[in-house]
């Protein structure tokens, strides 16, 4: 399951200051590896096929692992995630 483009968008306009990258979860590993993010975001549907997977390779790469229930998540928690991520503030 990858995200929606309009998920990424959303994401996009909540942190304007990073890159928000879509990925294939068969793909995560390298591109994570490649790019080293500082948040990877993840539906609960994609966390649980293999949350040993996702938590090593966010500790690998120094990423903050976000968890969403999914694609609907309320905004405001959703952005104070990623703005801790980058080192924004949410105020």
């Amino acid at each position: 399951m990858r995200c929606s483009k309009w998920f990424a968008a959303r994401c996009q306009s909540l942190v304007p200051t990073g890159q928000v990258l879509e990925c294939d979860p068969a793909q995560f590993d390298a591109m994570a590896t490649r790019n080293r993010p500082t948040a990877i975001v993840l539906p609960r549907e994609v966390f649980d096929a293999d949350p040993a997977r996702y938590r090593e390779v966010a500790k690998a790469v120094g990423a903050m692992l976000i968890g969403i229930p999914n694609e609907h998540v309320p905004t405001a928690p959703l952005q104070k995630a990623l703005l801790k991520a980058v080192g924004g503030s949410s105020s």
